[in-house]
């Protein structure tokens, strides 16, 4: 019997290596899939130990999960961290450029990527930025297992092996919380919903023990211990995302007036748990974490972030908790004026907290997250405006079972609340304590469905305490196999969405989020490379900037980002200007080189239509017209072909000196051609003809019949070209024009002209002008060189020119 009984209560350890194991082999399979993304259309992927990105010309490769900017956030900042030296980044320059942008997240999640980056590179030897982007997809997993462990022993000593075997299954498996640690998309929200969890936990097992509580048990050390383990992980919580810790906080003062309204007639059979010291130690140790964050030069007040203003309504939060307890008392009468001085001071206490938030943050501080409609970062995770939203457009399917399926923790909790003997008034307080945080984060995720996650983890806090029923209920069968029953039916709806199909890169589907970021990592590289300057500036829509920046290694304007706000007020003013003019001298103010727009991104349209009455007049609008100012230029800019992705495009607007109008209108002809837009290269080509002298419009106009098939009417405008070059009217032609002359006299069998026109071109040639060129002509004028038999001298400038190419183009030479 005792043996048997031994191997009964170990069973728990079997429970927890199997949900390890399961995680383990879940994350490798979901690794392997994100490395297969990453490594797309890699080939020319070159390690570079002096870069801070780890790769050649600063560009990065890394592919976050449904394309969380965050996650590339994490990294390049982490990667800065080590390139500068820095154990706390304050600034970045690749957003709000060219000023950049302060930084206030917290450092910790910072340090465990560089953390997990430096046992990569002990392990591999590859330089320290390249082994970030490797962290990156071991960072969270890693997290979660480590943590879960811990958990897991901690309920096995506090509540025994029957809550522990339940706590170890639902942590792998309670949806979306497990699906929130995933090897593709790093990010501190992980963490902050396992500081929820750290901060409910020990606070239930103080007030919680499966043992009758007594009087004359020695557990006053014991209940200060766990409570104080939970102001610290509360305080880390703020340090580490301090609005999402608060919504646990508040949720625990909501549990805390419930628990302490449980039991109040019977006030000595119920312990007390020790709330003033609580609310002390998280403040101090919050504050403590706040100046090894900020101190000395970051120490304003931003409601977003960890502040003292936090620890100052904590406090006032465990006096009003220790005032209802001592409102229990039998002496009401004693100490009145006094009491009555403490709760004024701490509703005082708690209410500078809101009214700070509201009066700084007029927006609403719980609508600060971008990815707050996001259920998870799974390849095609939900998302949805809120959980009404989900349902009537998606109906009843798996993901949303295994979301609800939680939720009868609350039911059972309720039950068992209900159910429960008065004799046994610690389980009934800790289950009060419990639904405070549960019904408040339940409302939260209503609205908000990343907000489920955080739910879960207020829901397997709860789990032991329910698993863990007192003797005097363990006699009913339904109660002794309900805490087995309810855990696996539960993790079975998780397993259902969670276990992901082994890993094979021939079945693998990529999913449009994946196709976008893989066509928006290749047009980063491309400007990159086309740039007259290093790190050129980039305006984009807002969510586009950061992932195209930390691809590139360029610098953007606005980001989807709350620290970047100056950032998106300025894209949003050029996006909204009525006047060429005026959008100039902010695009001159910015020092931005390119502008693009995605056209599965229409957000600075949206930006039009809600800053101006008539939304045609917007630069924006103007720019789609194709009514482009002389100081900006159209460049060539074709997608891969991807089925199912045939409409979509991507417009490159390079911003150059202010030229003349014929000039600009001819690069926007020979966009037009280049580009295959047979409309728009006829309406320009009328245009042109009220230039019938003018060399770049005949250039241009010769450019276009070729591209119409009228043979005809080209071989008439060449003719009206050499007149021109014999009168020397080429004598001004810019660079990238005569490049498009010696092509326009090829094809049209000038080759002696068309000879001394590439010779020219030739003789003039630099990295700048080979930058400068479209993707065509650059591919024409090698061709012409190599057909001419004119090789460029300098072998640097050969190899550039080729390297720009695209393979196919680069294999045809």
């Amino acid at each position: 019997m005792a043996a048997s009984t031994f191997v009964v209560r170990q069973f728990w350890l079997v429970v927890l290596f199997c949900a390890l194991a399961l995680l383990c082999w879940e994350n490798a399979q979901r690794a392997a899939r994100a490395t297969y993304v990453t490594d797309t259309d890699a080939e020319a992927r070159v390690v570079d130990p002096a870069s801070a990105s780890g790769y050649a010309n600063g560009k990065r490769w890394f592919i976050a999960g449904e394309r969380n900017n965050r996650s590339y956030q994490w990294i390049s900042e982490t990667e800065q961290m080590f390139a500068r030296g820095e154990w706390r980044v304050r600034r970045v320059d690749n957003e709000n450029a060219p000023i950049g942008r302060a930084v206030f997240s917290a450092s910790p999640y910072r340090w465990w990527l560089g953390a997990i980056a430096k046992l990569e590179q002990a392990r591999t030897g590859l330089p320290l930025p390249n082994c970030v982007e490797r962290a990156a997809h071991i960072a969270d997993p890693a997290l979660h297992i480590l943590i879960l462990a811990a958990a897991a022993i901690f309920v096995w000593r506090h509540w025994g092996a029957a809550a522990a075997s339940g706590f170890s299954l639902l942590g792998a498996t309670l949806f979306p919380l497990a699906a929130a640690y995933i090897p593709s998309a790093p990010d501190d929200h992980g963490l902050s919903w396992l500081c929820g969890l750290w901060t409910l936990l020990p606070l239930l097992a103080a007030a919680y023990s499966p043992e009758q509580y007594t009087p004359e048990a020695a557990r006053p050390r014991r209940t200060n211990l766990l409570v104080i383990l939970s102001a610290i992980a509360a305080a880390f919580g703020l340090w580490v995302n301090a609005v999402q810790e608060l919504a646990f906080l508040a949720g625990i003062f909501l549990g805390g007036i419930f628990c302490e309204f449980v039991g109040r007639r019977k006030p000595d059979a119920t312990p007390f748990l020790p709330w003033r010291t609580w609310a002390l130690v998280g403040a101090l140790v919050s504050l403590v974490f706040y100046l090894l964050e900020y101190f000395p030069g970051y120490l304003e007040l931003r409601p977003l972030t960890n502040h003292p203003l936090y620890a100052l309504a904590w406090i006032g939060a465990g006096e009003l908790l220790a005032q209802i307890q001592a409102a229990r008392g039998d002496d009401k009468a004693s100490g009145r004026l006094i009491r009555v001085a403490r709760v004024a001071a701490a509703i005082a206490a708690v209410a500078a907290l809101p009214a700070v938030i509201l009066w700084k943050e007029k927006s609403g501080v719980f609508q600060i997250d971008e990815y707050s409609a996001r259920l998870t970062f799974l390849p095609n995770g939900v998302v949805a405006k809120n959980l009404f939203h989900w349902i009537a457009r998606d109906g009843v399917t798996r993901s949303l079972l295994a979301t609800v399926a939680p939720l009868v923790f609350v039911v059972w909790g309720t039950f068992a609340f209900l159910s429960t003997s008065s004799d046994s008034l610690p389980r009934r307080r800790a289950l009060a304590l419990g639904a405070g945080p549960a019904l408040l984060l339940l409302l939260y995720a209503c609205f908000h469905l990343r907000q489920w996650c955080a739910l879960d983890a207020v829901l397997l806090a709860l789990v032991p305490a329910l698993a863990s029923a007192p003797k005097s209920a363990e006699k009913t069968l339904s109660a002794k196999w309900s805490r087995f029953a309810i855990p696996g039916i539960v993790s079975i709806f998780g397993l259902l969405v969670l276990f992901p199909k082994p890993f094979r890169a021939t079945e693998t589907a990529f999913t449009v989020l994946e196709v976008q970021s893989l066509m928006e990592r290749q047009a980063a590289h491309w400007i990159a490379d086309h740039s007259e300057t290093k790190h050129p500036i980039v305006l984009l829509p807002p969510d586009r900037t950061t992932s195209w920046c930390f691809h590139g290694g360029l610098r953007g304007v606005g980001t989807a980002n709350w620290e970047n706000r100056d950032g998106v007020a300025a894209t949003v003013r050029i996006a909204v200007a009525t006047s060429a003019e005026e959008a100039q001298g902010l695009i001159t103010q910015r020092g931005i080189n390119f502008i693009a727009l995605p056209s599965w991104d229409g957000d600075l349209d949206a930006f039009a239509r809600w800053a101006r009455s008539n939304p045609e007049d917007a630069f924006i609008m103007a720019l789609h017209h194709w009514s482009l100012p002389p100081w900006l230029q159209a460049v060539p800019y074709r997608l891969p072909e991807v089925p199912g992705f045939e409409n979509e495009s991507i417009v490159m607007l390079k911003v150059t000196d202010e030229t003349n109008r014929v000039t600009a209108l001819a690069r926007l002809a020979e966009y037009f051609v280049e580009s295959e837009k047979r409309n728009e290269a006829a309406s320009i080509k009328e245009t042109l003809r009220k230039y019938p002298t003018d060399l770049n419009a005949l250039i241009a106009t010769a450019a276009i019949e070729r591209f119409q098939g009228a043979s005809a009417d080209a071989a008439e405008t060449v003719d009206a070209i050499v007149a021109s070059l014999n009168a020397g009217a080429d004598r001004s032609l810019a660079w990238d024009r005569r490049v498009s002359l010696s092509v326009v006299l090829a094809q049209a069998g000038r080759t002696e002209l068309a000879q001394q026109q590439t010779q020219r071109c030739l003789d003039r040639l630099n990295e700048q002008r080979i930058r400068t060129l479209t993707t065509g002509s650059l591919y024409r004028l090698q061709a012409l060189a190599k057909a001419f038999n004119i090789p460029i001298a300098d072998p640097r400038l050969r190899a550039l020119a080729a390297d720009l190419l695209p393979k196919p183009l680069r294999e045809r030479l």
